[in-house]
């Protein structure tokens, strides 16, 4: 279920590899350096797999089918509108060449369908939900990126009096990571899904500021944050904040704000959350000195479909932000200061008004923005978020500027 008004997770896609065009580091053995994320998915149903492409991961194909699985052989055709699932997935894989290498599904059979990737385009997430009466199959999958979504692969699970949640998934690329591969369990249909991602050990577009003496971290610092992250398992630090839940238009953002150490910690306790253990040595070095700003859309009653006829009706694409900025008072007036890289950012977000049984959470869409940590200013400031509707000023009262580091 979606966390109401809460604020941006901090395992979004800044300083990501798969963003900043990072290199893969390798074990002694030529492998690299693994990292498994979460897997979506309750059931236990069929096989385990696991697909890692040896070189790039430049799509994903899916196979989707009406079946509707009565037993292990036994099938009936629902056509496509009325049982639609993903029965099968596989990661398209180039090799050093560029070469596509032969696909290896997962599944059962079904219409083929590929979303490639353009060169450079950052994979930021995979997102869907899960059907069947135990919610074992996958019904839907769809891939994001920072420029953009693919189509909807299957048919969205709703919400039922049964299963008051569609139990929307939504698996973001982990920091200093690139996506490598698929994993899951599959049988006659996919039971599980998750993403495997690679270490890597470099980002530079931000590599100017890893030389920028401004707060600078020592040895000790990012010890310490590691540490910290590791007993934080989950949660994060930073500055939280959000603006006025009472908008004209019913919706708005929450903000989270991470100076150097923060994105180590927060790093780091992404990773203990999944049981995986965080080295000194696997962070980029020398740390960036970079602020990483996170804007993640509120729940709204004022997203279609649906709608109150007391709120203005606003198509969530069109509320997506343009763009982010840091706004500081001064004598002079107020100084703005743009951002030296911004990514997409996917959320689980829920139309308050949708009519139909308990909640369908959908994915909304945020944005991660990289500031020079030089930018940050000494007192209180606002973040303006920008969308094509209207803006939303985010205030960081000294409280929460504190927590920045």
């Amino acid at each position: 279920m979606s966390q109401r008004f809460a604020c941006a997770l901090g395992v979004g896609p800044l300083l990501l590899a798969s963003a900043l065009g990072a290199q893969t580091p390798m074990t002694a053995s030529g492998k690299p350096v693994l990292v498994r994320g979460e897997q979506a998915g309750m059931s236990n149903d069929g096989k385990p797999f696991e697909e890692i492409c040896d070189g790039r991961l430049v799509g994903i194909a899916v196979r989707t089918s009406g079946d509707l699985h009565i037993t292990k052989r036994f099938s009936i055709s629902m056509g496509e509108q009325s049982g639609e699932r993903v029965t099968a997935v596989a990661p398209i894989c180039a090799n050093a060449d560029g070469q596509r290498q032969p696909l290896n599904w997962h599944g059962g059979k079904g219409t083929d369908a590929e979303f490639l990737l353009d060169p450079e385009e950052p994979f930021v997430a995979l997102s869907g939900t899960f059907a069947g009466r135990r919610q074992n199959e996958l019904g839907s999958l769809q891939v994001h990126t920072d420029k953009r979504s693919s189509d909807i692969y299957g048919v969205e699970a709703r919400a039922t009096d049964d299963n008051p949640s569609n139990d929307l998934f939504i698996l973001t690329t982990p920091r200093w990571t690139v996506p490598i591969g698929l994993q899951g369990r599959a049988g006659d249909q996919v039971s599980r899904i998750g993403v495997v991602y690679a270490n890597a050990s470099d980002v530079p577009v931000v590599a100017a500021l890893a030389g920028n003496s401004a707060g600078a971290a020592s040895a000790s610092d990012v010890q310490q944050a590691v540490e910290r992250g590791l007993k934080a398992k989950g949660s994060m630090e930073g500055a939280s904040v959000r603006n006025s839940l009472f908008s004209m238009t019913g919706t708005g953002f929450g903000c989270t704000v991470e100076g150097p150490l923060n994105q180590i910690a927060n790093a780091a306790s992404a990773r203990a959350k999944l049981k995986q253990t965080v080295a000194v040595d696997a962070v980029p070095t020398p740390v960036p000195a970079a602020l990483v700003v996170t804007a993640r859309p509120f729940d709204s009653s004022s997203i279609v479909p649906g709608g109150n006829k007391l709120h203005v009706q606003l198509d969530f694409n069109t509320a997506a932000p343009t763009a982010i900025l840091l706004v500081s008072k001064q004598a002079s007036g107020d100084q703005v200061v743009s951002p030296i890289y911004v990514q997409r950012a996917y959320f689980e977000t829920t139309n308050l008004d949708d009519p139909g049984p308990g909640m369908n959470p959908f994915v909304g869409v945020g944005m991660t923005a990289v500031f020079p940590l030089a930018s940050l200013p000494a007192g209180e400031f606002d973040i303006r978020v920008v969308t094509p509707h209207q803006d939303y000023t985010v205030k960081v009262d000294a409280k929460a500027r504190a927590k920045i580091r």
